[in-house]
């Protein structure tokens, strides 16, 4: 749950990765509050920003943002996943 000192993520135990496109400011208004949360566990995490582009651009499938993103995942799933 998200509370006045950022998020709570203190019954997480699945390894977190975050995605945002550089431009997206509504989401990224949680991104430092999230990544305060997280660095409060022991909960594998990471934060990655995606430069130059905004909120939906993963879907954008043959954009290179969205390519990078897209192998990101691939790797955490193969690092978290097994």
């Amino acid at each position: 749950g998200t509370t006045a000192e950022g998020v709570n993520f203190s019954k997480s135990k699945a390894a977190v990765l975050g995605i945002y496109g550089e431009t997206d400011s509504r989401v990224n208004a949680t991104r430092d509050a999230a990544k305060a949360g997280l660095d409060k566990t022991t909960v594998p995490h990471e934060i990655k920003t995606y430069p130059g582009v905004g909120h939906g651009f993963y879907s954008q499938v043959d954009s290179d943002q969205s390519k990078a993103a897209y192998s990101d995942v691939l790797t955490w799933y193969e690092r978290y996943l097994k």
